[in-house]
């Protein structure tokens, strides 16, 4: 029963509803920056795939659609450090607040 007392009281927070918009608006974006650079990268291999194919320099192997691959590739990654980072600093501290409050 005082689990639920306490998880009551950590829903009732207003900090917790401020943690919840914060956290799900900011993976919002990174998600939409992410998808939305897989979509664009998708959409410009459908429409115009000769830019892609474009060497990098002259008699270079390797072309544009492979350093935007890996781009976006290494975009990801950041993006979930990103996460992790601020999740570190912000979020998490205020999750530990949240919950110290809902013991007292």
């Amino acid at each position: 029963m005082d689990d639920q007392r306490q998880l009551d009281r950590v829903y009732s927070n207003p900090k917790f509803a401020d943690l919840v918009n914060r956290r799900r608006r900011f993976a919002w974006i990174l998600t939409l920056a992410v998808l939305g650079s897989f979509f664009s990268y998708l959409m410009i291999g459908i429409a115009r795939p000769n830019w892609l194919a474009i060497p990098l320099y002259a008699g270079a192997a390797t072309t544009i659609g492979y350093l935007l691959g890996a781009v976006l590739i290494a975009m990801a990654w950041i993006s979930t450090g990103i996460y992790i980072r601020r999740a570190n600093e912000e979020f998490d501290p205020l999750t530990e607040e949240i919950l110290r409050e809902s013991r007292k």
